[in-house]
């Protein structure tokens, strides 16, 4: 993770992060094997899987699918490096992105339900005998690295984000200080994953507050403050659409962080 981290451009990880998206879909091809295997009983889905849920349950999982979606910080960093940056290239490949996450985490969420059922409350990475399956153990070692470049992603623009409120380049930083930097925030993320326990904590807490302010608050809060906007300007679409997009976030981040905090306390 350290030495991922070091890079100062994205674009020194597009080869690591392309073996990584590779290793994800090897295991979630062996996540459909595995359930087609055991899961499904003559045919037939589990019966303790429910496929609507009521209560906090159900909030709690919204928080977890908005940080699934959360790329929001990395998307400067990639259009200032694109060869010809553009608002069509970089929503056309946005899309393009965003579609195979959501066909990787709709088969892999539904095929992992339908193995273990309500047995899973954190990881289905808990279920596995990688011991006895030796794909699944391959499949493993793959989530290890991409783990790794995952973390190197999200370090680079919180590394930037804090470079540039202390004043520094990151073009012009020396080689000793940003690796010194590096350590020390991947220190502190080692720090805190070994005393957090529960996983979904993270991902809910980020996901409905993180998610909710930066995929959906500030977009529509700096549209509507850049200048120029009204409805005669924008048009009633653009107009509407702003404003159901604050709303959605001020309510992500209201009810998505309570529920998360409430799951701690429960």
């Amino acid at each position: 993770m350290f030495s991922l981290s070091l890079p100062k451009e994205i674009n020194s990880l597009r080869y690591a992060s392309a073996v990584g998206v590779i290793c994800i879909y090897y295991f979630i091809a062996c996540i459909v094997v595995h359930s087609v295997q055991h899961g499904f009983r003559g045919g037939k889905l589990r019966d303790d899987v429910a496929m609507f849920k009521s209560g906090n349950g159900a909030i709690e999982g919204l928080s977890i699918f908005m940080f699934s979606y959360l790329c929001h910080m990395n998307c400067f960093s990639i259009f200032g490096e694109m060869r010809k940056p553009s608002a069509r290239r970089m929503t056309l490949h946005t899309a393009c992105s965003m579609s195979l996450c959501c066909i990787a985490y709709i088969v892999a969420g539904f095929f992992g339900y339908a193995d273990f059922g309500d047995e899973v409350t954190d990881t289905v990475l808990v279920f596995y005998d990688v011991r006895r399956d030796v794909l699944m153990a391959i499949a493993y070692a793959g989530i290890v690295l991409k783990l790794c470049v995952g973390f190197a992603l999200c370090m680079q623009p919180a590394r930037d984000c804090c470079y540039y409120i202390i004043g520094w380049d990151v073009a012009t930083i020396p080689a000793w200080r940003n690796c010194l930097f590096c350590g020390v925030m991947a220190l502190c993320a080692l720090l805190l994953g070994l005393f957090i326990p529960v996983l979904n904590t993270v991902f809910g807490l980020l996901g409905s507050f993180c998610g909710g302010t930066l995929g959906f608050c500030l977009p529509a809060l700096y549209r509507m403050y850049c200048g120029n906007w009204s409805l005669g300007t924008v048009g009633i679409v653009n107009y509407v659409c702003t404003y159901l997009l604050l709303m959605a976030g001020v309510v992500a981040v209201v009810f998505g962080t309570g529920a998360s905090l409430y799951g701690v306390v429960r």
